[in-house]
């Protein structure tokens, strides 16, 4: 599911037409989406509100 975070992300990227924008995410990888910064455990746990507001957080 993350890997697909990840394609969504760069996707945007690529539509926005800034080449610079997207070699920067595309070289960030994984870290470009917050949920890596959660672990599995916690997100299965919280309900979805909860799993917003923790990523939410954690891009802060």
């Amino acid at each position: 599911m993350l890997e697909h975070d990840v394609e969504f992300h760069l996707q945007i990227a690529r539509a926005s037409g800034n080449r610079y924008f997207y070699d920067v995410l595309s070289q960030m990888g994984r870290a470009v989406c917050p949920r890596t910064r959660l672990g599995k455990a916690e997100i299965t746990e919280l309900d979805q509100i909860s799993r917003l507001r923790q990523v939410h957080g954690a891009a802060s």
